[in-house]
This record gives C-alpha cells, sequence and structure tokens, in this order.
C-alpha cells in the first residue's frame, strides 16, 4: 500500500489586522495551508517557513513600509513566489498598480477562501500570466488588438 504525503503550503499573511483573516483562515484545509501571521514587512521577512512553497498575502498599508516595496523584498528573493496584494477596499489606482508590480492576483477585503483553490497553478509562471491576462492565445500573433488597447487605456490611466 502507497504511503500517501500530505503538504502543507505556508500562507504568509502580512496585515495589520490578521484578525480580518480569521474567516478566511476557518475555511481553508488545515492540512493544505499553515497560515503565519505578520503585522508588520520587516517581521513577515523573518517568519520561520517550513515549506519552501507558499502564498503571500500582502496588505498594501503596513506600518512600516508599503505592500508595493514588501512585494519587490519577496519577489528579489523567488521571483515567482505567488503574492495576493490586498486592499482594505477596492481601489481601482490600487489594483493598476498591483498588475504593474506583477502581483499574482489583487484582492480587497474581506478576503476570499475562492482566491485559494487555484493555488498550485501560481508557482507555474505561465500559469500565473494566464490568470491575469486569460487564456494562452490559439493566434499565431503575439498580441491582439484588444490587449493593445488594454494596454493604451491603463497607460492613459496611469498618466
Amino acid at each position: 500500500m502507497p504511503i500517501t504525503t500530505i503538504r502543507t503550503t505556508d500562507l504568509l499573511v502580512v496585515d495589520p489586522r490578521p484578525d480580518d483573516y480569521l474567516a478566511m483562515a476557518s475555511e481553508v484545509e488545515a492540512t493544505e495551508f499553515r497560515f503565519l501571521y505578520a503585522t508588520t514587512g520587516d517581521e513577515a521577512l523573518r517568519l520561520p517557513r517550513k515549506s519552501p512553497r507558499g502564498l503571500w498575502l500582502i496588505n498594501f498599508h503596513l506600518p512600516d513600509m508599503t505592500g508595493a516595496e514588501l512585494l519587490a523584498l519577496v519577489r528579489s528573493r523567488d521571483p515567482n513566489v505567488a503574492c495576493i496584494l490586498v486592499g482594505d477596499v477596492y481601489d481601482q489606482a490600487e489594483e493598476l498598480s498591483a498588475r504593474q508590480l506583477g502581483s499574482t492576483l489583487y484582492g480587497c477585503k474581506p478576503p476570499q477562501a475562492a482566491w485559494l483553490p487555484c493555488f498550485a497553478c501560481f508557482h507555474k509562471p505561465l500559469d500565473r500570466d494566464h490568470l491575469a491576462h486569460g487564456p494562452p492565445s490559439t493566434r499565431a500573433a503575439p498580441t491582439s488588438h484588444a490587449s493593445r488597447d488594454v494596454r493604451s487605456t491603463t497607460q492613459q490611466h496611469l498618466s
């Protein structure tokens, strides 16, 4: 009879209000994710991790640095790590910023357990890109007119 090993993935929550994630944690199987909490970016960078895999949920507004700064520090250590930047409330400028910074996803509170089911594919850069930009095109052209329009619209909003 084969032995089954259950892999637990570290889910690193970096938010000055970690209690906001308790409902999400109660919905997720403890065998799938191990929640680690930090209230500052510096504290998060010192968290002990048991798993080389992990998902970061980073609030945009931390007491010691911005979520964007922490994302950059985390990505400098592991460019393919999955990071979700989280806003306290939905903010279009934050969402655009999260996309520009290369965040895996942008979410706003309350945190959703629905963000996690496709977690395994976040570790594959092509699949992660697929989640952010839609399914791969079967056309031979590298970009479609629609994606050029989105880019130009995004650039206009950022100007």
